[in-house]
């Protein structure tokens, strides 16, 4: 990216080279605007005071640095009053060759009926063409254009007046900086202040907003625990239901005295099917049960969700609120839940080893 002082090289370079011109190496550049700085700051001094010794000032109609459009481009005036088309240049040190170009620009003006003037300091060095050129215009417009070259004792008080009107202009500017950073900050204190206010005054209905919130949430407690309950009784109630349904089958002694042996055991095929008929019984109990636990966990996520939706619906539902509600999402229940189609293995009599075991009891109890 381009920086300020690259841009203000690279036009200078080009001015330079339009005009057929050598230009100076970027370092002499840098030095020369530097001192350039300088003495433009002390001509601004010698035109302020000078223009203010001659009460040529803003009261009285005269501006600094007009524009006006010349056949030769854009002329900058130093001092110039629009309406009786009076303009003034000060010149605080050497009359270079450059001040060729604001006479031909000047020359322009005195076509057109201006008065021009020129005010040098003391004993100033003028470039040779400058000077033809001054007396050029002094003969061709008389009463028009005049240079005038001020004493010692005139460079003086105007440079010490140009000073004391600088540093006027620096106190008042930042005297207006202040009064902005002052009503900035007293445009933030009567924004806290009316927030403050704000918030007192909507301090009761918000108490009562809160409160009635809070009942919401104890009536949905009390809601959710009710349904538990409901749902620990169903649960009981199905699980009852389901023994009704699929009694355990137990056999009768003639059944067992009627049992097939072979090589004095019970037949094995006797002892299996009894096996798959209770582990038949056990999972249908099982699945039975995680249904009821299932559908009561959508109907409790539902009653939960459907009662803090109607809160936010109605903009009564605080931040903490709702990062609770998002805190619940997941019903604690479904922690321990089993996954569906899961049953826990357990096997009767406590032997573990499942339906391939035998009795080993045989008719006269050996």
């Amino acid at each position: 990216m381009v920086d300020a002082e690259d841009a203000r090289y690279e036009a200078y370079r080009k001015r330079k080279l339009a005009r057929g011109e050598e230009p100076r190496a970027r370092e002499d550049w840098r030095r020369v605007q530097g001192k350039w700085g300088r003495s433009r700051d002390f001509g601004n001094q010698f035109r302020d005071g000078m223009g203010h010794i001659l009460g040529r000032t803003e009261e009285k109609g005269w501006d600094k640095e007009v524009h006006r459009t010349t056949d030769r481009g854009p002329r900058y005036d130093d001092i110039r009053h629009i309406e009786i088309r009076h303009a003034m240049e000060f010149k605080a040190g050497r009359v270079t060759k450059d001040a060729l170009r604001q006479l031909e620009k000047d020359e322009h003006g005195l076509a057109r009926g201006m008065t021009i003037e020129w005010y040098m300091r003391p004993n100033a060095r003028i470039d040779r063409e400058v000077a033809v050129k001054m007396q050029e215009l002094r003969d061709k417009y008389p009463g028009q254009f005049r240079t005038v070259e001020i004493t010692k004792e005139q460079f003086k008080q105007a440079i010490e007046v140009g000073k004391e009107l600088a540093k006027q202009r620096d106190a008042q500017q930042k005297a207006v900086e202040r009064a902005k950073v002052r009503a900035e900050q007293n445009r933030k204190m009567q924004q806290l202040r009316e927030a403050a206010a704000r918030g007192r005054a909507d301090a009761p209905e918000r108490v009562a907003r809160e409160r009635k919130t809070l009942e919401v949430l104890q009536r949905v407690a009390r809601e959710r625990a009710a349904s538990q309950a409901e749902r620990d009784r169903v649960a009981r109630e199905s699980a009852e239901r389901v023994l009704r349904e699929f009694p355990f089958p137990v056999p009768s002694q003639s059944q067992e005295r009627g049992a097939v042996e072979i090589g004095g055991r019970v037949a094995p095929e006797v002892a299996d099917a009894a096996s798959v008929e209770r582990e038949a019984a056990d999972k249908a109990r099982a699945a039975e049960k995680e249904q009821l636990a299932r559908d009561a966990a959508r109907e409790q996520d539902a009653a939960r969700n459907a009662a803090y939706e109607r809160l936010q619906a109605q903009g009564r539902l605080t931040e903490v609120q709702r990062l609770h509600w998002l805190g619940q999402g997941t019903d604690p229940h479904g922690a321990v839940r089993e996954p569906p189609g899961h049953s826990p293995n357990v096997e009767r009599g406590g032997t573990g080893q499942g339906p391939d075991r035998s009795r080993g009891i045989t008719r006269d109890g050996r």
